[in-house]
């Protein structure tokens, strides 16, 4: 049933594009597989955690949870709050910078919906931060400095659900006055500061107190099984995504989705168009993703924003294109997501197995309400 649902809201969402009440349709039916999940890898975790407490120490999350408890909120309940906000910060983005805002909430069902539903706190640290993008484009629109508050709010709001959150800072960057080209020069430095911090042996320690976890030690110091099949998944899909926005970005006539309106101001070299800076932002996430190898083989976090991104730059590309060539784009677009969806599901694996039937089995089969 649930398949038959997940189907069918990509039938809508490709027939009403633009559609508020298909929006309402395709939340409301990934809320009640979000909330009422009977069996995922982390539900009984997350349910003792809050029930008990637990060794979970982002501040925001825990101080939700202790604010829960003492109005005698079920879990359910809590679960449910923490669903409408993540979906609410990620549909409001969707319809503020997507043309095709029903098509952005379909691709992101695909995925990374299904790791969501299981990773409670990265779902909503993720969502933030996916709403905090607006600043930077704001910034470059109007040049009014409380963008710039308002962005590092949202990252230090998203860490207080999971400290991961805090490499986002990568994207502050983009605030800066600098010449395109770089722009990809820069994004360069931050990677290879955080590669030669994991290899002091203090780091680990330091990275510990400040956020009451060893966590962090396991990442780090844990010996990696570093396959070539891991290393091609990685090329294969973030390459991929990155080849497609690259080339669809340089070819579709996209003046009209610029930051600036003004000719004169476009025409300057360090003026950056809405899609070119979503492009770098997804282009800096991707590249911290790849740390996965020397970091976590489970760590598919950060990506998750980039595929947003990634979902949303795709539709206001096809927007803007010519439109003997926007089918074919749309078939390449979903067949990009298709590739990504079956190399996670596939390549990656937890202690109940592969993720297919790990994670997104799970979720889509174990509903007590269909």
């Amino acid at each position: 049933m649930s398949y038959l649902f997940l189907a069918f809201s990509g039938f809508l969402s490709f027939m009403k594009k633009n559609s508020r009440l298909i929006a309402v349709f395709l939340i409301t039916w990934a809320s009640i597989v979000f909330v009422f999940s009977t069996k995922n890898a982390d539900l009984v975790a997350y349910q003792n955690n809050y029930l008990y407490g637990g060794n979970i120490s982002e501040p925001i999350f825990v101080k939700l949870e202790e604010l829960f408890r003492s109005f005698d909120f079920s879990y359910a309940f809590f679960r449910g709050f923490l669903c409408l906000l993540g979906f609410f910060l990620i549909a409001k983005t969707f319809f503020d910078l997507s043309p095709y805002p029903n098509v952005c909430l379909f691709l992101y069902l695909l995925y990374p919906f299904c790791l969501d539903v299981v990773q409670v706190r990265s779902f909503v640290s993720c969502a933030i931060v996916i709403f905090s993008i607006r600043f930077i484009l704001d910034f470059h629109k109007t040049h009014k400095k409380r963008n710039i508050l308002f962005f590092f709010i949202g990252i230090a709001a998203a860490t207080g659900f999971h400290y991961s959150a805090a490499l986002f800072i990568v994207l502050s960057v983009l605030f800066l006055n600098l010449r395109k080209r770089t722009y990809f020069i820069c994004f360069l430095l931050p990677v290879l500061i955080l590669f030669l911090l994991t290899q002091l042996p203090r780091f680990g320690s330091l990275v510990e107190a400040i956020s009451g976890s060893d966590r962090p030690l396991y990442w780090l110091y844990v010996k990696k099984n570093i396959t070539i099949f891991r290393i091609l998944r990685l090329i294969l899909t973030r390459g991929c995504f990155l080849l497609m926005l690259w080339m669809w970005t340089k070819t579709s006539k996209s003046n009209d989705l610029l930051v600036n309106g003004n000719s004169e101001i476009i025409e300057k070299e360090n003026a950056l168009s809405e899609n070119q800076i979503l492009l770098l932002s997804y282009i800096y996430i991707s590249l911290f993703t790849v740390l996965e190898i020397t970091i976590a083989g489970d760590y598919e976090r950060l990506n998750r924003v980039a595929t947003v991104i990634g979902g949303i730059l795709f539709t206001r590309q096809i927007y803007t294109a010519n439109p003997r060539n926007k089918r074919a784009m749309w078939i390449i677009s979903v067949l990009a997501y298709v590739v990504l969806f079956l190399s996670v599901m596939y390549g990656m694996s937890n202690q109940d197995g592969r993720y297919i039937n790990a994670v997104f089995r799970q979720v889509f089969e174990n509903n007590p309400l269909y």
